[in-house]
C-alpha cells in the first residue's frame, strides 16, 4: 500500500458529509409501479366490444278513461233520433276525448255553445213529490228527458255537467252535488 493513501483517506473522511463520496454503482431493479413498456406501432390496439344500441323505449300505452263509478251518469244522448244511452266511461281522462265543456245547473239553464249542431241547453227541473230530471234541449227544439232521480234539496241542490261531442252525438257525465 502507498504510504501517502492513508493520509488522504483521513482528510476524506475528516470533511465530512460537504465532501462528495464515491459509492459503487447500483445495480438496477424493478418495481411494481415501473411503467408498462411502450406499445410498437405496429401492433393494432384491440377494439373494445361493441355494445348493441339501446333498444327504443316502448310507446306509452294510452290511458284508460275511469269507469262511470258511483255518483256520475254517463250518458250518450243522439239528438237526431232522441235516444239517450249509458256509457261505461267518464269524458274526463278519455284519450278519444279531445274537448270537453262543464256547467252547472241549479235549476236554471246551462248552455253548450259550442255543439256543431248549435246551443245545446241542460237543466235540473224540480218536480212534485220530490221527483227531479235532468232535461236535455236540443237545438232543433223540444226536450229530452236524460235522467231521473228522487231527492229533495238536502240529498243535492245542482249538478255538474261535463259535455263533449263525438260523431255526432252529445256526450255528457252528470254528478249531483249539494
Amino acid at each position: 500500500m502507498n504510504r501517502f493513501a492513508f493520509p488522504i483517506v483521513l482528510v476524506l473522511a475528516a470533511c465530512g458529509a460537504n465532501a462528495p463520496v464515491a459509492e459503487a454503482p447500483a445495480s438496477p431493479t424493478t418495481t411494481a409501479a415501473a411503467a408498462p413498456p411502450p406499445v410498437a406501432e405496429s401492433e393494432p390496439k384491440a377494439a373494445p366490444p361493441e355494445e348493441p344500441p339501446p333498444a327504443p323505449a316502448p310507446p306509452p300505452a294510452d290511458p284508460e278513461p275511469e269507469k262511470c263509478d258511483a255518483g256520475w251518469v254517463c250518458l250518450k244522448v243522439s239528438l237526431d233520433s232522441r235516444k239517450v244511452e249509458k256509457r261505461e266511461t267518464k269524458l274526463l281522462g278519455d284519450p278519444k276525448i279531445e274537448t270537453t265543456w262543464s256547467k252547472n245547473s241549479d235549476g236554471r239553464p246551462a248552455t253548450f255553445d259550442a255543439f256543431s249542431k248549435g246551443a245545446v241547453e241542460v237543466t235540473l227541473r224540480r218536480k212534485p213529490a220530490n221527483k227531479n230530471e235532468v232535461v236535455l234541449k236540443p237545438p232543433k227544439g223540444g226536450e229530452i228527458v236524460v235522467d231521473r232521480r228522487d231527492g229533495t234539496v238536502d240529498d243535492f241542490t245542482h249538478i255538474g255537467v261535463i259535455a263533449a261531442e263525438k260523431d255526432g252525438a252529445f256526450l255528457l257525465d252528470i254528478k249531483y252535488s249539494r
